[in-house]
């Protein structure tokens, strides 16, 4: 076989094997929050509303397969569900009415907390809350935001709470410091964001707040421009007084799971009105935009996108892929929970 010949051959050979890797299906399973409507009450009357949208398909099209309450974790042995549990009464001792919000997971058959009634509090509120919000989660941690207080049903000088952010093991344990989770690149880009959001909140107040540097604990992940971005998440001591401000160093995909846009951010919103989030394969075949009141699919090249879905205003929490031979034992596990 002549040298040209074999050039010809690998040259094919390489371009079947990039259309085979390119064509592979993928399944998405994304975990969400049902965005409420803004409320000037500090205690949330409703627990988090939490749903889990699994997607399958190719670089020709997707079907949404699924919509499941609670979110769906993939693990080792199986899927792990998480949710929030909100429990509710009446002190004996004090004589005063609370909810509390839990962190929960179990197996993914296990039936999920139900939400308690509210209603008898009224607009006040119970006297005691500790209201719980997931803000991220992966297969390897969860990060949680917990608000806690007195309303006006009992504290008729106005409002006292304390507010934190944290992350932990997806079952439960040790708080994960941002070190931890990055590297050691993390505790510089952390102490400057506590610099940052101390110098920016005294321009606000026009008082001082002291952020503490080594806190490696308080922080959290949020979305931002289709990305998962950390952030120091601090309060120091006064209700008032929260920190806040992106750390400037990149989470590892062994942390989130896959997260990189296969078009630039930029390019997507002037693509699509109204975006506020997307999401896309490992492989950049195809991506999933959100807006307001759709979920989009989105081929590599950004022409032919349609609208798998109408929803209602949805926040990413959680986005999980199967690639290739796992695609299936996925879909067939996630059939038999709906």
């Amino acid at each position: 076989m002549t040298v040209g010949v074999r050039h010809c051959l690998l040259g094919f050979l390489l371009l079947l094997f990039h259309v085979c890797v390119a064509a592979q299906d993928a399944g998405l399973l994304l975990g969400v929050e049902v965005r409420e409507e803004e409320t000037e009450e500090s205690w949330r009357p409703e627990p988090q509303v939490l749903q889990t949208y699994w997607i399958v398909g190719g670089s020709s099209g997707v079907e949404l397969k699924a919509v499941l309450p609670g979110l769906l974790v993939p693990q080792e042995r199986g899927f792990l569900q998480a949710a929030i549990r909100r429990n509710c009464g009446r002190d004996p001792e004090y004589d005063y009415s609370y909810c509390r919000d839990e962190y929960w997971t179990g197996a993914a058959q296990e039936q999920r907390p139900s939400a308690p009634a509210t209603e008898s509090f009224g607009d006040e509120g119970p006297c005691a809350y500790e209201t719980l919000r997931i803000q991220f989660l992966s297969a390897k941690a969860v990060g949680l935001w917990h608000y806690s207080g007195n309303s006006e049903a009992c504290e008729p000088r106005g409002y006292h709470w304390l507010e934190e952010s944290w992350l932990q093991p997806v079952a439960g344990g040790e708080r994960i410091t941002i070190s931890e989770a990055i590297g050691k690149n993390a505790a510089q880009a952390y102490a400057a964001a506590a610099h940052h959001a101390e110098v920016e909140l005294a321009k606000d107040l026009d008082a001082t707040c002291e952020a503490d540097s080594s806190a490696e604990e308080q922080w959290t992940v949020r979305r931002r421009n289709g990305a998962w971005r950390p952030q120091l998440a601090q309060q120091n001591g006064l209700g008032w007084c929260y920190l806040s401000a992106e750390v400037e160093v990149d989470l590892p995909s062994s942390f989130t799971g896959p997260d990189r846009l296969a078009v630039p951010w930029q390019e997507l919103t002037a693509s699509i009105p109204g975006l506020t989030d997307a999401v896309s394969t490992p492989d950049g075949a195809w991506t999933i935009a959100l807006t307001n009141s759709e979920l989009v699919f989105v081929p590599g090249n950004l022409s032919g996108r349609r609208t798998i879905s109408t929803v209602p205003s949805l926040r990413v929490l959680m986005a999980q892929w199967a690639v290739g031979k796992h695609v299936a034992p996925w879909n067939e596990a996630i059939a038999r929970l709906r």
